[in-house]
């Protein structure tokens, strides 16, 4: 995560003060900038990252046609979901949506073989794509910012003439883990395609570094601090699922109550999936969802951050 890898802040705070900020330096209001929203403590003036060299990385960019049925999408969700926990222990994450997979892995056993093993990874997802007509990329190539700009960059993606809005909620990866799980996933997706939020249109990201390193060995990660304000969820989620609709610019009144409606009515499932502890990012989630508090950066969080605040 970015609150992770940053290790120091240039800030000015309300008081008219700069400060350094770091583990050592300051170290509440460290804790505070790593997730509790930057720009709600001061002036951020500059920021330190630790980062790690250019290698070599395994590349997985799967796609169906987009003009694909609502009951395909469902079925090429299914497959995601039955996937994702394999590809998390894999070491693999990126994003998955309703007519494709985009996924990186930068892990020894998968770009020492010429992509051989990362193919295997992905061959029911491609036989899928390929069996209704979409394409499938699975290679290793020479770094990150190589895919990005030779695959992803080209992308015209920008659209005009909506108001989005959207829910979204962090998915513990344990769901992943059983049929009884996975069916929950599955039937909320069902739901929600009753009230009119297309299957196609699905998104969302899918684990962190976290998922690879708690999934290989568990014992040690459960001891593991990590000193930022993020929510908790963060570290134990395997997919950030969102659930995004769109209504045109000049929709009417009762359009945009009934949108809202239908976004909230959503966002009680996905709580309800994701079960009590499970969280959402704040910068995708319902404005109107209830207990936004412990949603966003979890109870105890949240009140040091209070705390935090009233002192600067």
């Amino acid at each position: 995560m970015g609150a992770d890898r940053v290790v120091e802040f240039q800030i000015v705070t309300p008081d008219g003060k700069e400060r350094t900020v770091n583990a050592c330096q300051n170290p509440d209001l460290f804790f505070a900038l790593r997730g509790g929203g930057g720009s709600s403590f001061g002036v951020i003036l500059s920021a330190t990252h630790s980062v790690i060299p250019r290698e070599p990385i395994a590349f997985a960019d799967v796609h169906l046609p987009s003009n694909i049925s609502s009951e395909t999408a469902l079925e090429w969700i299914k497959l995601l979901v039955d996937e994702s926990l394999e590809w998390g222990r894999q070491g693999w994450g990126g994003h998955v949506a309703g007519t494709y997979v985009t996924h990186f892995n930068p892990t020894s056993d998968y770009v020492s073989d010429n992509g051989t093993k990362a193919r295997v990874s992905f061959q029911r997802v491609t036989d899928f794509a390929l069996s209704h007509g979409g394409t499938s990329n699975v290679a290793v190539y020479p770094n990150w910012l190589y895919i990005w700009n030779a695959f992803l960059l080209p992308l015209d993606t920008m659209q005009g003439g909506n108001m989005g809005m959207g829910s979204s909620r962090l998915i513990p990866d344990e769901l992943f883990a059983t049929e009884e799980g996975k069916e929950k996933i599955m039937s909320y997706f069902r739901s929600i395609a009753e009230i009119g939020f297309n299957p196609v249109n699905f998104y969302t990201p899918v684990t962190t570094p976290f998922t690879y390193q708690r999934l290989q060995d568990p014992e040690s990660f459960a001891t593991r601090t990590f000193g930022t304000s993020l929510t908790p969820a963060w570290y134990y989620s395997l997919w950030h699922l969102q659930t995004i609709g769109s209504m045109a610019w000049n929709s009417s009144y009762e359009d945009r109550v009934n949108f809202v409606t239908n976004l909230t009515n959503s966002t009680v499932q996905l709580e309800a999936l994701a079960g009590p502890d499970a969280g959402t990012h704040f910068n995708e989630a319902n404005p109107f969802m209830t207990g936004w508090q412990e949603s966003y950066y979890g109870r105890e969080n949240y009140e040091k951050l209070v705390k935090i605040k009233s002192t600067i």
